[in-house]
Formats: C-alpha cells, sequence, structure tokens
C-alpha cells in the first residue's frame, strides 16, 4: 500500500509538470507564432493580435485587443481595442486604425505599442456591441490630445463656473440683508446647491431646514421650486 501510495504521488507531480510545461510552452508559442515564418517583416496572425494587451511607450496598460475588422478584400479596417475593462465588465469598445498600433520586438515575444494615455482614451469615441462602425473611429492620436486637451479646458471652465457662483453667494451672504433665493433646475440636489452657495455639499441641511415647506423629500427635489438659501452662520 506504501508502494502504490508513493506511486500515485509521483504520478500526479508528473502530471502537474507536464500541465506546467504545456502552459509554458502554449504561453511561449502564443508571443512566437504572432507573425507568420518567413521573410515577412509586416504581416502578422490574427489569431496573435486578438486578445494581446496594448501598452503605450510609458508601459502603462490601454486595453486589449478583441476583435479585428476586415473588409472583402481582406484589408483590416480597424482593430477593436477593449479599455477599461475590469475582469471583462464594463469598459468601451473603440474602432483603432490598424496603423496606429506597432507591433514592438520584445526579446522573444511582441508587444503592441500606441502612442496614447489611458486619458486620452477615456475620451475617445467608442461603439457598443450593436452598433459597429464601418471605419475607424480613431485615425490619429493628435485628435485624441487635442480632445483630451478640450475636455480638461471644459472641465476647468465648469470648476471656474462653480467657483464664480459660490463667490457671488458668499458676497450676498455677507453684504446683505436680503436673503439669497436659487430656483431648482432639472438634475439639482441640495448638495449640488450647498456646494455652489457655500462650497461645502456638507452644509445642505443648512438649504433643508430653512425650506422644509417646501421640500416634501430632500432626496427628491421638485424642478422650479425657488429655495431660499440662509446664511453659513445660521
Amino acid at each position: 500500500m506504501i508502494f502504490s501510495s508513493a506511486a500515485l504521488l509521483a504520478d500526479e507531480e508528473s502530471q502537474q509538470q507536464r500541465a506546467d510545461n504545456q502552459t509554458t510552452h502554449q504561453s511561449q508559442e502564443s508571443d512566437q507564432s504572432l507573425r507568420i515564418t518567413g521573410s515577412y517583416p509586416n504581416i502578422y496572425k490574427a489569431t496573435g493580435i486578438i486578445g494581446k494587451e496594448v501598452k503605450n511607450k510609458q508601459n502603462k496598460k490601454l486595453g486589449k485587443i478583441s476583435d479585428l475588422v476586415i473588409d472583402k478584400s481582406g484589408q483590416v479596417r480597424y482593430a477593436v481595442l477593449s479599455h477599461g475593462e475590469t475582469l471583462g465588465v464594463g469598459g468601451k469598445k473603440l474602432a483603432i486604425s490598424w496603423d496606429l498600433i506597432q507591433v514592438s520586438p520584445e526579446e522573444e515575444s511582441y508587444t503592441l505599442v500606441m502612442d496614447a494615455t489611458p486619458e486620452e482614451l477615456a475620451n475617445a469615441p467608442s461603439f457598443n456591441k450593436d452598433n459597429w462602425p464601418a471605419n475607424a473611429q480613431v485615425t490619429d492620436t493628435s485628435s485624441l490630445k487635442e480632445q483630451q486637451q478640450s475636455s480638461t479646458a471644459g472641465s476647468q471652465s465648469t470648476d471656474q463656473q462653480s467657483t464664480n457662483e459660490r463667490s457671488q453667494f458668499q458676497q450676498q451672504d455677507n453684504g446683505s440683508s436680503t436673503p439669497k433665493t436659487v430656483t431648482v433646475q432639472e438634475g439639482d440636489t441640495l448638495a449640488d446647491i450647498a456646494h455652489h452657495a457655500y462650497g461645502d455639499a456638507n452644509k445642505w441641511r443648512l438649504i433643508y431646514n430653512a425650506n422644509k415647506d417646501k421640500i416634501k423629500d430632500p432626496r427628491d427635489l421638485l424642478v422650479g421650486t425657488k429655495l431660499t438659501i440662509p446664511s453659513s452662520n445660521e
């Protein structure tokens, strides 16, 4: 019985070793089979591209190639980059021109490289599984950078507007005896209004307490309601 157990253990270890070797071999084969055999430096296998991770020049992960779209002539219309996914959930699909993706040799394997940042791709046009584009939506990285700059400028403009509104509230709060009022707009919350009025969303209770006769549910403001903004010192 002792010899049988030892033999069984040795067999299990042997099987595990073979499985580990097979996994390692498949991983190496996946990288090495990216290009077809022969002297064709710019021709690659689709099976070696799909599922491959894409990084930028700073070695930051941008996503994975989930598909390649080809036309009738066999030309690649675009590569589908799945960006921002977590364990296969969420994220967005980007139709990237194949010309923007570089296949970079790295020792015995290959790396897919794209000159972009995760932030730029987050603002790039995307599509859903039910509405695939006929052509690439991202055709040059300069447009990505311009779009990111525009998005940043828009965010700064919104921040500045909030600062200006808060400044106006504070000036009226400090220098006027007339209570300030604000009209509820679509999507407004007490926290939003408190942030604009006082620079502190946590002070929403001040507004709620001053308008209990107008607010039935503090989580659901009625559009068009005029709310009194009390002094932050109250």
